[in-house]
């Protein structure tokens, strides 16, 4: 895409192409990332993270990957930081760096022209905890110039939730007793000072799609999906 050219207003869904799940303004602005599905297997296997790399055109290179905690904690990438604890990264050229989900919400910050980009776990400890603030804060510049993109994530057709996260989130973030983590997410980037129109948050439940992306709630099990993303060079 040249300089000159902006990304339009309007924010589509991740479509799957190939093993991933890519987004479409980060694809029209040749990024390197994606959403692994079950196709290429849990990603605790760092030669299927390989695997995902090359899917998305990088070859001989796997994504930087953290020991996630539920955290607010943003590192900067940096090769001696892969294994340290957090939940996630601010990286610029030369690096691709990566997070696990398995329902929590796989959260990508990004400028244009692309200098650098964040990439995120959010869970409900996360977003409770403000990690999408730390994110805008440690990603730097102008807030209102970023663009956000929320990946699959389970919806709140699937999660409910206990009376406990009642005073963690907003009355208008639930139906009942199912809590929208997508809705919760997008508060916090906008209260981060995020343009809403700048904010795309995918309406695909991993929970319910089953043919595509594993689910904690559903299968019981911790196999991971990864979301990465890299500066391109």
């Amino acid at each position: 895409m040249p300089a000159s050219e902006t990304l339009p207003v309007k924010t589509e869904d991740w479509t799957r192409e190939g093993a991933l799940f890519v987004e479409p303004r980060l694809r029209a602005l040749g990024v390197p990332h994606g959403l692994t599905t079950l196709a290429l297997g849990p990603m605790a296997d760092p030669e299927r993270r390989c695997a995902a790399a090359r899917e998305a055109g990088i070859e001989d290179d796997a994504p930087l990957t953290l020991k996630q905690t539920h955290s607010a904690t943003i590192l900067s990438a940096a090769l001696e930081s892969a294994g340290s604890e957090g939940d996630g990264w601010i990286a610029g050229p030369g690096f691709l760096v990566g997070v696990f989900v398995a329902d929590c919400l796989p959260l990508i910050l990004f400028d244009e022209p692309v200098t650098r980009v964040a990439v995120v776990h959010a869970g409900w400890r996360g977003i409770a905890a403000g990690i999408a603030q730390e994110a805008v804060v440690r990603f730097g510049g102008a807030p209102e110039r970023l663009f956000a993109a929320i990946g699959p994530h389970i919806g709140a057709c699937c999660y409910t939730v206990g009376s406990e996260l009642r005073e963690r989130f907003a009355p208008d973030h639930f139906d009942g007793d199912r809590l929208d983590l997508g809705a919760a997410l997008r508060a916090e980037l906008e209260n981060a000072g995020l343009a809403p129109d700048r904010i795309g948050v995918s309406a695909l439940c991993t929970r319910c799609r089953e043919e595509d992306f594993f689910s904690f709630r559903r299968d019981g099990t911790k196999r991971n999906m990864m979301a990465f993303a890299g500066v391109p060079r």
